[in-house]
């Protein structure tokens, strides 16, 4: 299913309402979230699912899933997701939430960055020197060298 405009918003509260969340490498609560576990954590709580109730438990295959299943964009929205392959081996390891988009650009995301003990916004990266930042008029996450593409989460309401 398609997210709805208030389904979007929803998911950018809950993304932004994670910073400050402690990062924990395979965690998905609030007590400690890696990567993917702060994606897991904001479709959650806006209600959503993903394709399926349980996301494979380590962050190379939630990502590389991620990848896989979800439908690729080239032109993103709040609540849709950049992937990244860290190692720059052929996987898809690190993924971030969209949660800005100005006139096309992608502005802000949230979500784990690299050497970053919480969960940040690309503008508090931006603040205190970490790699994921806006740059001029385009995306700047296209112009990382590990920067793999977009995708867009296929979600379920929620039941009960």
């Amino acid at each position: 299913m398609s997210l709805s405009p208030a389904q979007r918003q929803r998911i950018v509260e809950v993304a932004r309402s994670l910073v400050g969340v402690p990062y924990v490498w395979g965690g998905t609560t609030r007590a400690g979230a890696d990567c993917s576990g702060a994606v897991q954590i904001a479709l959650a709580e806006a209600g959503l699912e993903p394709w399926a109730t349980q996301f494979p438990r380590r962050r190379r295959d939630t990502c590389r899933t991620m990848w896989d299943q979800w439908e690729p964009t080239e032109a993103p929205e709040p609540g849709d997701v950049a992937i990244y392959d860290w190692g720059h081996d052929g996987t898809r390891d690190h993924v971030v939430l969209v949660t800005e988009v100005r006139e096309g650009v992608v502005w802000e995301v949230v979500g784990s960055t690299r050497g970053r003990p919480t969960i940040t916004t690309a503008a508090h990266a931006r603040a205190v020197h970490a790699t994921v930042v806006r740059r001029g008029r385009r995306n700047a996450h296209m112009y990382r060298v590990d920067f793999v593409g977009w995708r867009r989460p296929i979600v379920t309401a929620r039941v009960g």
